[in-house]
């Protein structure tokens, strides 16, 4: 080794054909490339749920069912009101029908008739007994103790 400065001058290298070749790399064969089986790759997604997200999606859900049942349940009554109200025009005029048959159909002399035949008497011949109510000039009894209650109950409960 050289020591200090000489050692910066001393080149390494070799001139002209004394130089080592490098050896020719043999020639490349070149096959048909086949085309290698791609393999698909699926995509990974990491998807975040928020909580707060999906008890809104699950609060939306059960709201929206329930409105369906509710509208569901609308129509079911409507339509029942439509035929209750069919059912009660239909009994009314039956019931006017009605009515001015039992009116047209019945002789009231005739009813006097068979009423007498009965034995039932006219209101002129019956006797008449008057009644006059009117407020009671005693004063109330006190109203009972709760021993006296008490007493009274046992004695109806046991008699």
């Amino acid at each position: 080794m050289t020591r200090g400065s000489e050692g910066r001058y001393i080149h390494y290298y070799t001139d002209g054909s004394a130089a080592r070749q490098p050896e020719p790399k043999p020639a490349r064969v070149h096959r048909k490339k086949v085309p290698k089986p791609r393999m698909q790759h699926q995509r990974v997604v990491l998807v975040r749920l928020d909580p707060l997200a999906l008890g809104g999606l699950a609060i939306v859900t059960v709201l929206a069912v329930m409105m369906l049942v509710s509208a569901v349940r609308l129509s079911a009554a409507v339509g029942e009101k439509r035929q209750l109200e069919n059912d009660v025009s239909r009994l009314r005029t039956e019931n006017a029908e009605l009515d001015q048959t039992y009116r047209d159909g019945f002789d009231l002399d005739e009813i006097y008739e068979k009423a007498i035949a009965g034995g039932m008497i006219p209101i002129s011949q019956a006797e008449a007994h008057p009644l006059f109510v009117g407020p009671p000039d005693e004063k109330m009894p006190a109203p009972e103790s709760f021993w006296e209650k008490m007493c009274g109950f046992f004695e109806d409960l046991f008699a």
